[in-house]
């Protein structure tokens, strides 16, 4: 039987087998290649530390707020890991137009060894790229949004506080909208020093100094902050 990847307490990793079964109508069955690992959130969760486990999805507020008297929350362990993969298609069912058998595609799914998604869930690999590469796609829809919700001008001066895989994605794209001048925020050195070679003008370290004065002092501050460290 096929097993996916879950934690099933703080700190400890097992696999849990499932039945697989054939797709049906637009369901298309995905053998995984590779998964995409979230080293902030998957972490967190593996060390038990998560701080929405004893918390629920307000949808109408849109956070997850603390239990109120009566509510319950659902056991938070075992809980399966995984948002982005690829992979390639071993079966369509009978409605599906766009793949077949032998595709290679990306979307939204756990770690686990197969996968049935719809067929609108799912996106090509494109010719010139590959699995690796698609599950990149995950984090830059991310650094994508924030890079649109903040209307980079040409000329902006940009400031990124954070600089994991959404934080390199959205140096790069403030650049590709214009930015005149990036500083880029990390305290871990490679990281600094990657910023640097995708186009940081100013990298700082907020272990040795004030991020914010730094900036003030070098330019009397920024048109646009973006803030991605995902500490909460």
């Amino acid at each position: 039987m096929p097993f996916e990847l879950a934690v099933t307490c703080p700190k400890t990793i097992g696999y849990l087998e499932y039945e697989q079964r054939e797709p049906v109508d637009d369901e298309v069955l995905v053998r995984t290649t590779v998964s995409g690992i979230k080293h902030g959130t998957e972490l967190n969760t593996y060390r038990g530390v998560i701080p929405f486990a004893d918390r629920l999805w307000d949808p109408g507020l849109r956070v997850f707020r603390p239990l109120r008297p009566g509510e319950k929350a659902e056991p938070f362990f075992p809980h399966t890991m995984g948002s982005w993969a690829a992979g390639v298609v071993v079966a369509v069912g009978p409605r599906v137009r766009r793949f077949r058998p032998g595709d290679h595609v990306h979307g939204e799914w756990k770690h686990r060894q197969t996968v049935i998604r719809a067929e609108e869930a799912l996106y090509p690999v494109a010719s010139e790229a590959d699995d690796e590469t698609m599950v990149f796609s995950d984090p830059a829809r991310f650094a994508l949004a924030g890079i649109h919700d903040a209307e980079i001008k040409l000329g902006d001066h940009v400031a990124i506080f954070g600089l994991g895989a959404i934080g390199m994605l959205a140096l790069q794209m403030a650049r590709l909208s214009g930015a005149e001048k990036v500083f880029a925020v990390d305290p871990i050195p490679g990281r600094l020093e990657l910023a640097r070679m995708l186009g940081a003008d100013v990298t700082i370290d907020p272990t040795e100094y004030d991020a914010g004065l730094a900036i003030k002092e070098a330019t009397g501050g920024v048109d646009v902050a973006l803030e991605i460290t995902g500490a909460y």
